[in-house]
């Protein structure tokens, strides 16, 4: 009789990865109960369930367990190992293992499944179906959940929306989505319970870097890319004296110029910026179109032209010759902080201002400073420092406890402090600033340094790294990028990754060499690499093509969704899928939410060999992981070798994410195949569960047409 022989559990601080396999097919089996031991207190917890059985339904999201309606797959992620679904209590670090039993009808011989405190009889609709013990359990590996794997400590959030919780959470009517307005009201109020819940680790990591400053009467420096979280804000302006802020330009919106000052006062403030614009960007064209707009601009001040003369130049130093009515308002996002925080700061604050689409300065990083002035830590990270960053998009955050990684990052941060920019006036004016030569320079080399007793290996780099911005056309691979590369292309077994948009990889693409691109050829060249990621920005997913932009459109025609899975013909162990949400009613499953802003998945992350002790890489950061970051951008990148514990920990959150995205990606790639085809999209069934009534659902397993990644993390 099959049975359960091997099984595997992995975990970070927020959600653990279970994987096992059997010896065959389980006859008679419905699926798997799974319990989740607590080995420092002995207790036993069924894992919570909601996907019912196809002759039942839970048409309310109800909980029940594992007990009621077991697991018809040979992995699962416990998304409460460390909280709940319905409360804000959290569990202090513990270990655990699980236990798996596969279960199924009455037969003899079989003993029946005891009655669970965590069931809830009633609460679904349709015939209860008893379910019997029909194989041996099997066992995971012990484990410790925690945050801390040596010298570093890593935190993940929970900044899914497309999830039925979230839905239930803020009782959202059938039929409909929940909104951006909804969401909203709840991430940018401090101590909301959805906001606590969707920061998850990453709130309060960030504020123990300012309590900590404020223990050991240190100091932090930070460079920050967007910043309007009012708790942050505030947070900001309470520890101020102990902070020395680098902020950047964050958010634009392209307006009618009378809606924001009368056209004189603009053309005053393209007089202004166009000297400053001159001295840093003497060879950009919009410099050119500035000074010229500004020479304008002076004959029309020495003989007091028409209204008409000085409109024209406004809209010409805006770029606005084909929409001569608009201009760009630059850092709305940041403008709120950025005048209380200069007001109270002075000198320790510094505008970085870009204000133009070719650069951002996309650094989210902290140095903490010992009382003597020397670097002893840093917070580093994808988590930008807003709501959305917060609690509405997938992120992660690095807490790194050495002299030495702390060191270089304030050598950094002092290089992009010395690099200062010029600031428009207004603020929010358009600029067309680059960064310095000596900033590129500097920033072409890594800085190495090695954790936990020589054991974890560590290369630093930062952006811009080249010696020039250049173009999409004209570029080649950064040293950064070579390096990560390199890295990839030494991988044995399996590539991971979560990216926001390093890049388009279609041929008409701009800077199509990414992670993406290069986890595809290397899967091509080794058909046992594992390369599985999820990608935020339909546009970096491999194969989008870019309608023309001068095809005509029928507003009355339906939407076909963009492509949502990627797997080279013939290259059956690369597979990526986009973020994506349930539109359309399937199951119990109710419309969802997929974003309050931009970004869904934000982080930016690539793992190498996680089960390797010596071979495995963490790659994180600010950096987008595609050309024009090390280019064009201020960033900053971390490579950690030979730490299994972190590696493993970042796999699980990669998996997280890529599991969740996963089913729903599949819904619209079929909506898209279908209507490709001028066909409807294809209806799916509504007011029952999923789970299979009979054995057949393993099938596919056991033929190897799903459970791909399985085999890695059983070998």
């Amino acid at each position: 009789m099959a049975k359960v022989v091997d099984a595997r559990a992995f975990c970070n601080n927020e959600v653990a990865y279970l994987a096992w396999k059997t010896d065959g097919k389980i006859n008679d089996c419905l699926g798997f109960m799974i319990t989740r031991i607590n080995l420092d207190t002995g207790e036993r917890r069924l894992l919570p369930a909601w996907v019912a059985f196809d002759t039942q339904s839970n048409p309310k999201w109800e909980e029940q367990d594992t007990s009621v309606w077991p697991i018809q797959k040979f992995s699962w992620r416990d998304l409460t190992l460390r909280r709940s679904r319905n409360t804000l209590q959290i569990r202090a670090p513990f270990r655990a293992k699980y236990e798996i039993v596969p279960v199924g009808p009455a037969a003899p011989g079989r003993v029946a499944v005891p009655p669970s405190p965590t069931a809830q009889p009633g609460k679904y609709k349709g015939d209860p179906i008893p379910l019997f013990v029909c194989g041996e359990a099997g066992e995971t590996n012990a484990f410790t959940v925690t945050d801390n794997f040596g010298d570093v400590s890593a935190f993940f959030n929970n900044g899914i929306l497309s999830t039925q919780n979230l839905r239930k959470q803020l009782e959202t009517p059938d039929g409909k989505a929940p909104t951006k307005p909804q969401i909203d009201a709840h991430i940018q109020k401090t101590g909301d319970p959805i906001r606590t819940f969707l920061s998850g680790d990453v709130l309060p990591a960030l504020k123990s870097m300012f309590a900590r400053a404020e223990k050991e009467d240190g100091t932090l420096h930070l460079a920050l890319y967007e910043l309007d979280d009012p708790e942050l804000v505030e947070l900001l302006v309470q520890t101020q004296a102990r902070l020395n802020i680098i902020l950047s330009t964050a958010g634009s919106k392209t307006v009618a110029a009378g809606k924001t000052e009368s056209l004189a006062a603009a053309a005053k403030a393209v007089v202004k910026r166009s000297k400053v614009v001159k001295k840093a960007t003497k060879k950009k064209s919009a410099a050119k179109k500035a000074k010229k707009a500004a020479k304008k601009v002076s004959k029309v001040k020495k003989a007091k032209a028409s209204k008409k003369t000085v409109k024209k130049a406004a809209k010409a130093a805006n770029g606005a010759a084909a929409k001569p009515k608009k201009i760009t308002i630059w850092d709305i996002t940041n403008s709120d902080a950025r005048e209380k925080l200069s007001a109270l700061m002075g000198a320790r604050f510094q505008n970085r201002m870009f204000n133009n689409s070719a650069h951002i300065g996309h650094n989210k990083f902290a140095v903490l400073l010992d009382k003597t002035g020397k670097p002893t830590a840093v917070w580093s990270g994808s988590t930008n420092w807003t709501p959305t960053g917060l609690c509405a998009q997938s992120n992660n955050t690095i807490v790194v406890e050495s002299e030495d990684v702390a060191q270089a990052y304030f050598e950094y941060w002092t290089r992009l402090h010395a690099d200062e920019l010029p600031e428009p006036d207004p603020l929010s004016a358009p600029l067309g600033s680059d960064q310095g030569p000596e900033l590129r320079k500097a920033n072409a080399k890594p800085s190495p340094a090695k954790l936990d007793n020589g054991k974890t290996e560590v290369e630093l780099w930062y952006s811009p790294n080249t010696p020039k911005t250049g173009t999409p056309k004209t570029r080649t691979v950064p040293p950064d990028l070579e390096f990560v590369f390199s890295l990839m292309k030494r991988a044995k077994d399996a590539i991971f990754f979560l990216v926001f948009n390093p890049g388009r990889t279609d041929p008409e693409g701009e800077d199509v060499n990414t992670v993406v691109s290069a986890g595809i050829d290397f899967g091509r060249l080794d058909p046992k690499l594992t390369v599985f990621g999820a990608i935020s920005d339909p546009t970096a997913l491999p194969g989008f093509v870019a309608p023309p932009k001068d095809a005509p459109q029928d507003k009355n025609a339906p939407k076909i969704p963009n492509a949502a899975i990627f797997s080279p013909s013939g290259v059956p162990n690369v597979l990526m899928i986009r973020a994506a949400a349930i539109n359309d009613l399937i199951s119990d499953f109710q419309r969802e939410i997929l974003s309050a802003g931009h970004a869904i998945i934000h982080d930016k992350i690539v793992v190498i060999d996680p089960m390797s002790e010596t071979d495995c890489v963490v790659i994180t950061g600010s950096h987008n992981l595609g050309f024009k970051a090390s280019y064009a951008n201020d960033e900053n990148m971390l490579i950690l070798r030979g730490n299994r514990a972190l590696a493993l920990a970042y796999t699980v959150h990669v998996l997280d994410v890529y599991d969740h995205y996963k089913f729903r990606a599949a819904l619209e790639q079929q909506a898209r195949d279908a209507m490709l085809k001028g066909n409807p999209k294809p209806k799916k069934p509504t007011g029952k569960g999923f789970l299979q009534t009979t054995d057949k659902w393993q099938d596919p397993y056991i033929a190897g047409e799903k459970g791909k990644e399985l085999a890695y993390f059983l070998r």
